[in-house]
């Protein structure tokens, strides 16, 4: 009988060991395989998922296949409800953080200069946004369908507001126009 309790513990703990590892691994930098010189982590305790690296976050823009929904960015699966990016980040490509399910609050830095269309694409729990200067465009369906977002601030560069970019934001209270907004989009 204690071999077999001696067995049973023994097994517990590998497991328990092998369990911690994975979670672990998951957790700590991951190259993306569309650019090798950035990294994400998911810090568990916190909620937030940060990238680090140089150049742009790829685009994820095929998310649906033969009608089915498709998620193909690697933290599809993370329930994170902030994001951070380092300095080194320049772009975040189309689709890449959409369908986030506990994303509340963004930040996007200066260094930011390039955005993908519906990048917070159906993020239904996205509640802020901060956009930086050095963004000039607002691209289509940016924001599309985060029925909970309530305030934007555009940055002061920010001349374009594309097609759909705010659509169906039903909880829209607030949104922070630059000076030199020149256009907006149809249904933005």
């Amino acid at each position: 009988m204690k071999k077999f309790l001696s067995f049973v513990l023994t097994f517990c703990l590998i497991m328990t060991t092998l369990a911690t590892g994975f979670v672990t691994v998951f957790a700590e930098g991951n190259t993306i395989p569309e650019n090798p010189n950035i990294t994400w982590s998911f810090n568990a305790e916190t909620g937030v998922l940060r990238f680090e690296g140089e150049g742009s976050i790829p685009d994820y823009n095929d998310y649906i296949t033969d009608g089915e929904l498709t998620l193909r960015h690697p933290w599809k699966d993370v329930e994170y409800t902030s994001i951070e990016f380092t300095a080194g980040i320049t772009g975040i490509g189309s689709y890449a953080f959409c369908y986030s399910k506990a994303l509340e609050s963004v930040t996007i830095p200066e260094t930011v200069t390039v955005l993908g269309e519906g990048v917070f694409y159906n993020c239904e729990k996205l509640r802020t946004a901060v956009l930086p200067a050095s963004v000039t465009v607002l691209p289509k369906s940016f924001f599309s369908v985060c029925s909970s977002l309530e305030s934007v601030t555009l940055g002061s560069a920010t001349t374009e507001i594309s097609f759909e970019a705010f659509y169906k934001c039903k909880s829209l209270k607030t949104i922070t126009f630059p000076s030199n907004l020149k256009k907006i989009g149809e249904s933005a």
